[in-house]
């Protein structure tokens, strides 16, 4: 028997400098039978990086499309010296033979711990495969968070897919996490939301109570699933320390990647290749419509194919970096306008619609709210709109945000994150710059805000954001003033101050990659702003 299913895509093109866009198209998909059976079928691992690596070389056939329909661990927490099963289910809309497929286990220094290869494996075209690895840890493995990577190539390593969406975390079964202390002033937690992942050590309040998560869950109901819920007890009166998602990078450095500019030759590949970005912000996702809630994402320049530029998405995935998709920019609705607003759950339908496309698409692993034009109107919709994202598509999807001059839509009570909570969110990367100010005014700006979100959120959850190079597009006509950037040696500057008053934050972003080629890379090099966030 076969099932027919329909769903919408959107595709888009940049063909001679103008955004051709295919909205919501409907794809129709048979479901045909699934593959034998292939969980005995195993390789020998290599390591990451040699000749014969999977994930380094090639780039997709066009024409085909390979999806990851699901992945999961049998525990969560793993404790070491126990077999971690790993399955992964996947559906090739074309007929595919003779693929390879790889099921693969990061740390989180993102070293290949465990691999597991199962070739040949043949695809119907509309058809699944599901695939195990039971993983034997050993008992000395470390206590940490691991990754989940799926990974599909021919025999050319052409590659199909390469994602990573789950993470588990290691551990001892008779563990519990160190309770984190409560909030300053009360003992005052956001309430439990129900399908909303959450991670070992998190707090929530249900029917008048305050519970901690003893295990990551998926919003297991805290009276009922006792397990992995326990009655929590305010003590304390320091902050509790954030929860972050484990895909972000330790130590973040990192870029806005202008779709609408190439020079210098710089591609997705080549930042990868280069420089020491781990954190890339594909700028911009932009509204249709005002009276839409459907995004928009133009090809960057430069890439010769839909299918390019999925392949370099998944080579950046498979070299440990992230990319995730801003959405909004100062022209929300794209060809200078603006009004780009989440107001109505229709909005809020749509534009869940375009993150399935974009996460599904290209791999991207999470999204940056970037919309920048005064206090927003419809916070509760991007909350809303949050919680479903995190919901839908788990903890490992990266969800940040970068205020700008509208901060006070975002920080604060009534503000975005504070409606979220700690564990509806992962990254506040404020923008310091824009402000028309001298370079010591910017240095007690960068130490200031950088202290007030750290002290607010934690540290681990904010970056700074960067800007030190006045020419923008490569135009003179679109170059800014010089006191609307940052110098890197004032910025530098004043992150030794943080750390000398103890405040590390996660690092910083710059606007832009493309500016950074242009004057030869400085802003992430060793000498510079990326480099001091690495070493320090």
């Amino acid at each position: 028997m076969t099932r027919t299913t329909c769903r919408p895509l959107s595709i888009a093109r940049s063909v001679a400098g103008a955004s051709l866009l295919m909205l919501l198209a409907t794809a129709c998909i048979t479901a045909g039978e699934a593959p034998d059976d292939l969980s005995d079928e195993a390789g020998t691992p290599e390591p990451i990086g040699s000749p014969d690596d999977p994930g380094t070389l090639g780039a997709p056939i066009p024409g085909s499309r390979v999806t990851l329909v699901s992945s999961a661990v049998s525990k969560d927490p793993l404790p070491a010296g126990q077999v971690q099963t790993i399955t992964a289910t996947l559906k090739s809309e074309t007929a595919l033979s003779n693929m390879i497929v790889d099921l693969r286990i990061y740390n989180a220094s993102n070293t290949l711990v465990s691999r597991k290869t199962f070739e040949p494996v043949n695809f119907a075209a509309g058809g699944t495969a599901t695939l195990r690895h039971d993983y034997q840890s050993p008992a000395t493995l470390a206590v940490g968070t691991y990754a989940v990577a799926v990974g599909v190539w021919d025999r050319s390593w052409n590659t199909y897919l390469y994602e990573a969406r789950t993470s588990f975390t290691v551990g001892t079964a008779t563990t519990t996490p160190t309770p984190p202390p409560p909030s300053t002033t009360t003992c005052s937690y956001p309430a439990w939301v129900e399908y909303q992942n959450y991670a070992a050590g998190a707090i929530v309040t249900y029917q008048g109570a305050l519970y901690q998560a003893k295990y990551a869950n998926p919003g297991y109901i805290p009276t009922v699933s006792t397990y992995y819920w326990a009655p929590y007890a305010c003590t304390s009166t320091t902050p509790p320390p954030p929860a972050t998602s484990a895909n972000l990078p330790a130590k973040i450095v990192g870029g806005y990647f202008t779709t609408w500019d190439f020079r210098n030759g710089v591609t997705l590949r080549s930042v990868v290749d280069t420089t020491n970005y781990n954190l890339i912000y594909i700028a911009f996702a932009t509204g249709v419509a005002a009276s839409s809630g459907t995004l928009q994402l133009s090809l960057p320049a430069g890439v010769s194919s839909a299918a390019d530029f999925k392949s370099q998405v998944a080579y950046a995935n498979s070299k440990g970096k992230r990319v995730i998709v801003s959405v909004g920019g100062w022209f929300d609705l794209g060809n200078n306008a603006w009004g780009y607003r989440l107001d109505s759950p229709t909005k809020i339908d749509q534009f869940m619609a375009s993150m399935r496309v974009f996460r599904d698409t290209w791999g991207f692993n999470g999204m940056d709210w970037d919309l920048e034009h005064g206090n927003r109107p419809d916070v509760a919709g991007i909350v809303t709109a949050s919680r479903r994202m995190r919901s839908e598509f788990g903890a490992s999807f990266i969800i940040a945000a970068a205020p700008g001059v509208n901060t006070a839509s975002w920080v604060g009570a009534g503000g975005v994150l504070d409606s979220l909570g700690p564990t509806g969110w992962d990254l506040v990367g404020e923008q310091v710059y824009d402000w028309n100010l001298s370079e010591a005014a910017y240095r007690a700006m960068i130490i200031d805000r950088m202290t007030v979100l750290s002290n607010k959120y934690g540290a681990s959850k904010v970056v700074l954001g960067n800007k030190y190079k006045t020419d923008e597009g490569g135009s003179n006509s679109l170059a800014d003033p010089a006191n609307v950037c940052v110098d890197i040696a004032t910025t530098k500057s004043a992150l030794a101050a943080l750390r000398a008053s103890g405040v590390r934050i996660r690092g910083s972003f710059v606007w832009t990659t493309q500016s950074d080629a242009d004057a030869g890379w400085p802003w992430q090099a060793s000498g510079g702003v990326g480099g001091d966030i690495l070493s320090n």
